[in-house]
């Protein structure tokens, strides 16, 4: 007969205790394993701002204009759906906008949801999530730069129609 309401369980079996390390106030618990605690040298600490200041979202920045197509395409309110058509056209607008593919799906998922969270899918939470993206390149989006879209086939083609000249010269002169 399986114990139920009416008749209790059997106790669980006791273990041992086992002897508790001292409680240490979190604010004083520091855990090093070996290593020094973390120190940076003002000089360090100056890249580390440049750096941030360098990765800041402006109006112009690709990342921005993205989240913001990415923001007009939203359907539902605070749910911020996105229909698979619209996340494709999406991602090939970004890729035109100089952004790689897995970086359009990462700004996707943020605006969505900062919407979801925020209600709002553009804002500060949005920008200051967006320089953890990286920048979009500019060439990336433009495909082949201007002369190597026809530089390289004409040399090709005058190095082949010289070499035919050269054959056709020699077999007319023997």
């Amino acid at each position: 007969m399986r114990p139920g309401r009416e008749e209790p369980a059997e106790p669980a079996r006791h273990a041992e205790p086992v002897a508790e390390a001292p409680m240490v106030p979190a604010s004083r618990a520091r855990v090093t394993r070996g290593k020094p605690p973390l120190t940076i040298s003002l000089d360090e600490a100056l890249v580390a701002a440049e750096n941030r200041s360098a990765a800041a979202v402006t109006v112009g920045d690709a990342r921005w204009v993205f989240a913001a197509r990415v923001a007009t395409a939203l359907e539902g309110g605070r749910s911020a759906v996105l229909a698979p058509e619209r996340r494709e056209r999406l991602i090939t607008t970004a890729r035109h906008l100089g952004l790689r593919p897995f970086d359009a799906n990462l700004i996707v998922a943020i605006v969505q949801d900062t919407a979801r969270t925020t209600g709002a899918p553009l804002g500060p939470a949005t920008a200051e999530r967006l320089e953890l993206v990286q920048p979009a390149d500019a060439r990336s989006g433009k495909g082949p730069s201007p002369v190597g879209a026809w530089i390289y086939p004409a040399l090709a083609s005058l190095t082949l129609a010289a070499a035919l000249f050269v054959v056709l010269l020699a077999w007319l002169n023997s």
